[in-house]
């Protein structure tokens, strides 16, 4: 009986990992580059078990199992795990915020989860700089 309780405990530890389709779509074009290493990410030997495209919001939504997350109850809300990348050597794309004008990195700001009107990390802290 042991060994079916740790079973559907292990079926239970998940997190939730968010895509925007547009992001994918960059990363996926031919001859498209590259240049990021992810610094906070799944634990090695995480499995997928389960993907849905939110068509409301256009995000995919990753589920992945691994021991070392929380068990998640039936019926709660599956916990989110921000995935983090740095810039390794090359040029992340440029972008132009859409309240002020800046053109700034795509590894500031909103940019990959706000395409349609991206702002600049300035205007997304509420900086008084520039972009009041």
């Amino acid at each position: 009986m042991g060994e079916i309780a740790a079973e559907n405990d292990l079926e239970r530890r998940l997190v939730r990992v968010i895509l925007p389709a547009f992001h994918m779509i960059q990363t996926f074009t031919m001859g498209r580059e590259s240049h990021f290493k992810c610094t906070e990410g799944l634990p090695e030997g995480a499995v997928l078990v389960n993907g849905i495209l939110d068509i409301s919001t256009l995000q995919y939504h990753l589920y992945f199992r691994h021991a070392s997350f929380g068990i998640v109850e039936h019926g709660d809300k599956i916990p989110e795990l921000i995935i983090s990348f740095e810039s390794i050597g090359g040029n992340m794309p440029l972008f132009k915020c859409h309240k002020c004008g800046t053109v700034e990195n795509t590894a500031l700001g909103d940019f990959w989860t706000n395409q349609d009107k991206p702002i600049c990390s300035e205007c997304k802290t509420g900086s008084e700089n520039k972009c009041q």
